[in-house]
């Protein structure tokens, strides 16, 4: 079976990233209903919002909880939903049942009466529609300070705050400074001992519209005014109803977290390293072989290797040489002249052994010849037929 190329298995592995891909932004094309979350990265929300503020110096946290916790000095981002004019608000029951954000609110409220800052950013629930109403729509708004910046907007005023019971108010960015009646984009409001900074509406900051005209321009100027480079930011999520639960380990703290990740971690190197040495090699301790396990393999490799003629010839070799050495004969003897001092059963074993090598014997019978040289060569030396033996 013929393998597959690995650029197909590279193609089809990007063909699948490619529809993926485009599969999330027809999905991000078609949103519908606002979710300005800065963990979402969809068209409605506001992590590239979230990103900037990190990038621009500040110190960014994003709080899930429904009780944000803020600090003197920080300033507080809280997205909230246009309020439906078609709805009545309840006022003065102080049942908070029927608006689940009402305790959040009491919450900013607060900070921002005891001195702290709000960015206050409205957003209408319908994105696709506001999408479509927006998005080829500019207006030069101007700054009390001079400056001037074109944002997505179509002159509509400033929906009902955040913070309804404002002492003072003036506009930090309007459509016609010069008219009596100008339209503010972004009003800011004295409460209390601090400030709230109301949009007129809080959709320039998606993901969306934040790299459009100047939007994104106007909200840091915006954000410098309530607090400087290196200040907190905390984006209240449970302003729009984004709330989650604390974990366990985000209850005890931060350390906790960490000393869950590095078990995490522990548990996986503890895995990858099962069963694998550890330190240094033991020192490797061969042992030393003898003539015996020499000679076994030896003959477990001619075995293997079926070389039974190369076998009964070395048997025949050393059988003659060893001969030669006991009667004293030169290398170059022919057999006949070791025929009258060698047994008449060694010489006809050596005969079938040599007629043998030449054209070959079965395994077990070429070991019977063997054997039978070995045993005839022990009887010679332990016979008269010995020289040595004859001499001693």
């Amino acid at each position: 079976m013929k393998a597959r190329s690995p650029l197909w298995t590279i193609a089809i592995a990007l063909t699948g990233v490619l529809l993926i891909s485009v599969g999330m932004i027809a999905l991000g094309t078609h949103e519908t209903e606002s979710f300005p979350s800065a963990h979402s990265y969809l068209p409605s929300g506001t992590a590239a919002l979230e990103e900037l503020f990190r990038k621009s110096g500040y110190q960014v946290v994003v709080d899930n909880t429904a009780a944000p916790v803020l600090n003197k000095g920080d300033l507080a981002i809280a997205f909230y939903p246009m309020a439906d004019p078609s709805v009545p608000t309840p006022t003065g029951s102080g049942d908070t049942s029927a608006d689940p954000l009402q305790p959040t609110r009491d919450d900013l409220t607060k900070f921002v009466q005891e001195g702290g800052s709000l960015l206050s950013l409205p957003v209408n629930q319908n994105f696709a529609g506001d999408s479509k109403a927006f998005l080829d729509k500019a207006v030069t708004v101007h700054s009390a300070s001079g400056k001037q910046a074109k944002v997505n907007w179509d002159t509509t005023p400033v929906n009902v705050t955040f913070i309804p019971d404002s002492d003072q108010h003036f506009p930090l960015w309007a459509a016609d400074p010069t008219a009596r009646n100008a339209t503010d984009f972004v009003s800011l409001h004295r409460v209390g001992k601090g400030s709230d900074a109301v949009l007129a509406n809080g959709i320039i900051a998606s993901n969306r519209f934040l790299d459009k005209n100047e939007n994104a321009l106007v909200l840091m100027e915006t954000a410098r005014v309530l607090a400087k480079p290196g200040a907190r930011v905390v984006f209240v999520e449970a302003a729009f109803g984004n709330v989650e639960d604390p974990s366990l380990t985000e209850l005890i703290g931060p350390w906790a977290k960490a000393a869950w990740l590095q078990l995490v971690f522990l548990g996986i190197v503890a895995i990858y390293t099962l069963g694998k040495p550890f330190g240094l090699p033991d020192p490797e301790r061969r042992e030393q072989k003898g003539s015996r396990e020499l000679l076994d393999a030896m003959a477990d490799t001619l075995r293997r290797g079926r070389m039974t003629r190369l076998a009964l010839r070395s048997v025949y070799e050393d059988t003659n040489r060893l001969l030669r050495k006991w009667f004293r004969t030169p290398r170059n003897t022919d057999r006949a002249d070791l025929e009258a001092y060698t047994m008449i059963d060694l010489h006809n074993s050596l005969n079938r052994v040599q007629a043998a090598m030449e054209i070959g014997a079965p395994e077990d019978e070429a070991a019977k010849m063997v054997r039978d040289v070995e045993r005839l060569v022990k009887e010679v030396a332990t016979s008269g037929s010995h020289p040595y033996r004859i001499g001693s």
